[in-house]
């Protein structure tokens, strides 16, 4: 009888899972967190420069993130829910409110005695 070395069910033949050290977690990413300040104060002052930063910091942080800090973190769609959401706070009243038309004077008819 062989000794198959290919027996996945062989305990011997375990190999520890070893997580690459790039993905090694280097604690808190402030990146969300700088995005969601922006956001917050877009709606607060509805100031429509500071929304653009807030989506890049959000698409920023959605592309770096790395797998393993994935996992169970979700900052990187709420920075991108919040940037966009601030974005169309600031812009959304500029196509609903109509311009109001200038008051024209009208002459005020004379008393009559």
């Amino acid at each position: 009888m062989s000794h198959n070395l290919d027996d996945p069910r062989d305990e011997n033949l375990e190999v520890k899972l070893s997580i690459p050290k790039a993905w090694a977690n280097p604690g808190f990413d402030v990146m969300p967190a700088i995005g969601m300040g922006f956001s917050g104060t877009v709606m607060m002052t509805r100031n429509r420069y500071l929304a653009w930063p807030a989506v890049l910091l959000g698409l920023n942080n959605y592309l770096n993130q790395k797998p393993i800090s994935s996992k169970d973190d979700t900052g990187s769609f709420q920075a991108i829910i919040s940037g966009t959401a601030a974005l169309m706070l600031t812009y959304f009243p500029m196509f609903i409110i109509p311009k109001q038309a200038t008051a024209v004077q009208t002459p005020i008819p004379p008393v009559a005695p």
